[in-house]
């Protein structure tokens, strides 16, 4: 493979970073709070502030090629919360992902829009109830096309998997990929899985992060950028690392063991990724440097 630098890289035209980008993509953004602390916006501004950003980070990810967004946009410990954010986030929700403004952009965009909420027929919450009619009016809302917006909703953890067995079909017909299927059943929709997850914070997975089904093998980087307010260059970045820096795989490795002698304190005194320290009430993680090995002449 020929590799451009990183700097090249940056400066392709779009259509040339296109051809390394997948056709879905997993983006569990967060931080979105932090995001408008920083940013110096009141609180009671949080929806108005912070829909636009989202809407314009969708619309990169489009732009470079992406055909199916999806985007965990809740968490069960969320429904947990109490405050003003437990007390108003599903009115936000209404507003900022169905409101007229927001539906207007979709329309003008051309994107496909759904709301999945995974719980059971039977959920008694009345909040859930108010997201599935979200999710009715957002798919008769928004126009037929090859670009989709998943948003993806988990209220409770073992409820979720009462929605995937109720979606199930009875059987899968012979000759069909299960995957596939299952996935038609669930989405009622192709969507090619996922190879590749954007999220914020902690590096931790779950089923509200990676939706079922719709992944396979996942190369996930974890921002410490609150989501919305991620740059052209930061997004880049993480395409050249997973396209150029992860494609390691040989189908015949043999001697390839070898070359880790090249660098031994990288595999002997190597760092920890995910470990980290509290920062006031927030977890970040732990600095680290390189042992003590001259890695210079590789890069």
């Amino acid at each position: 493979m020929d590799i451009p630098t990183l700097g090249e890289f940056l400066s392709f035209p779009v259509d040339k970073v296109r051809s390394i980008v997948p056709a879905s993509l997993i983006f569990a953004a967060g931080g979105t709070r932090r995001g408008v602390a920083l940013a110096g916006i009141p609180a009671e501004q949080y929806a108005s502030w912070t829909i636009p950003r989202m809407l314009q980070s969708y619309k990169r990810f489009f732009d470079y090629g992406v055909q199916h967004l999806i985007t965990p946009v809740t968490h069960p410990r969320m429904f947990q919360e109490k405050g003003a954010y437990g007390a108003h986030f599903i009115d936000w929700m209404e507003q900022g992902l169905g409101g007229a403004e927001t539906l207007a952009y979709y329309r003008a965009a051309n994107w496909s829009v759904r709301l999945i909420v995974a719980a059971s027929s039977v959920a008694s919450d009345p909040r859930i109830q108010r997201l599935r009619e979200l999710a009715r009016s957002l798919e008769q809302s928004t126009p037929e096309t090859d670009t989709y917006l998943w948003y993806f909703v988990v209220p409770d953890y073992g409820d979720l998997w009462n929605w995937v067995i109720e979606k199930l079909p009875p059987k899968i017909p012979d000759g069909q990929v299960i995957q596939g299927a299952v996935i038609q059943a669930l989405y009622g929709v192709d969507i090619p899985p996922a190879d590749l997850l954007i999220s914020f914070g902690k590096p931790t997975v779950s089923p509200d992060v990676l939706p079922p089904f719709l992944w396979g093998l996942v190369h996930a980087y974890w921002t410490q950028q609150p989501s919305y307010l991620l740059d052209d260059e930061e997004i880049r970045r993480i395409f050249y690392d997973y396209y150029y820096h992860r494609n390691t795989f040989r189908i015949d490795k043999t001697g390839r063991e070898k070359e880790a002698l090249t660098h031994p304190a990288l595999w002997t005194h190597g760092p920890t990724v995910g470990m980290g320290i509290r920062v006031g009430p927030y977890w970040y993680p732990e600095p680290f440097s390189l042992p003590d090995d001259d890695i210079s002449h590789d890069e």
